[in-house]
């Protein structure tokens, strides 16, 4: 059955492998290009991993970079760009929809995304939504990620880590939703004022006004809504940020057309329109993506360096606006 098996995978291997993986792999070169480029003008140390990805297909999985040979996945080469290894597995273990990061196969956080022509994107897209997987990599990667997370004590019974997805926030409570709508407001006032000078005042009294606005949340709520910004606000942040490098002009593409500068459009876009016109109670968690991302953005309007203490800000946006 071992042999068997084994013919099975090569054969798909190569009927099925070369012209997709080929794409995918220009287009993780591509996206370690801009991360080694300027993730660590962003964050220290996040342009210098080789990070774990699992490509999820139709017909077979790849994973590059295992930090030790996984479990049920055969050894196929060594790719030349990271000289790490690429294994590879027959598909239907995980959605090809999938766009996540968790532990897996002894390799710590590991990307999991569906493969380049699979998954609904296009190019520039897909590079952008790797580097959202890899910055939560990043995240992860911290010594203290996983004891922060038991110090925020909103697992309960929960061992699985889908607490983090399912947290029965108060995403329909009246209250909540006007100062979440509140704070969104101020967000896009900042962010859209033309006037550098008025946009860091504006600015300044956000981080007042933010406080006292978030006081009527349970602590448990607050410790939650903390966290979403820190990780998932501030990696649509990383997302942005890395786009609009890559379309300033100092960038060269490799081998595929991008066109970044509509990407970095959009994604901005998208943020100010969540928060202009998203429903709490609708987009529910996916909600803070936009609002964290917005934080962070009035950060650096505030302090260029707010950056620097990430890691010891207890998983929390608040210290930082705090400190203005």
């Amino acid at each position: 059955m071992q042999v068997f098996r084994y013919i099975v995978v090569m054969l798909a291997v190569f009927l099925f492998l070369p012209a997709i993986a080929f794409a995918d792999q220009v287009l993780m070169a591509e996206a370690r290009k801009i991360n080694r480029a300027y993730g660590g003008q962003l964050w220290p140390g996040f342009s210098t991993e080789d990070f774990p990805i699992l490509i999820v297909g139709h017909e077979h999985d790849r994973f590059y970079c295992a930090k030790k040979a996984p479990i049920g996945f055969t050894l196929f080469s060594i790719d030349a760009d990271t000289n790490c290894r690429i294994d590879i597995r027959a598909g239907g273990q995980f959605s090809t929809n999938i766009k996540a990061t968790f532990p897996f196969a002894g390799s710590g956080p590991v990307a999991v995304v569906g493969a380049y022509g699979v998954i609904k994107s296009n190019s520039t897209a897909w590079v952008a939504t790797l580097l959202h997987e890899n910055f939560h990599q990043y995240q992860m990667n911290w010594n203290g990620y996983y004891s922060g997370l038991a110090d925020l004590d909103l697992a309960g019974d929960d061992d699985s880590g889908m607490w983090a997805l399912n947290y029965p926030f108060a995403y329909d409570d009246l209250q909540v939703i006007a100062m979440i709508q509140n704070n969104s407001i101020d967000l896009v006032t900042v962010l859209t004022e033309p006037d550098k000078t008025i946009r860091k005042k504006l600015a300044l009294q956000y981080a007042v006004n933010r406080a006292n606005r978030l006081s009527i949340l349970t602590d448990a709520d607050r410790r939650y809504l903390e966290f979403q910004l820190w990780q998932e606000g501030v990696a649509r942040y990383t997302e942005l940020a890395l786009a609009e490098f890559a379309s300033s002009g100092t960038h060269t593409s490799l081998g595929l057309d991008h066109d970044f500068a509509a990407l970095a459009s959009n994604l901005r876009n998208r943020i100010l329109q969540t928060l202009n016109e998203g429903k709490l109670s609708q987009h529910q968690r996916v909600y803070f993506y936009s609002l964290g991302a917005a934080e962070a953005l009035v950060l650096d309007e505030i302090d260029h360096n707010w950056r620097d203490n990430y890691f010891e800000s207890g998983f929390s946006m608040a210290g930082f606006f705090a400190a203005q």
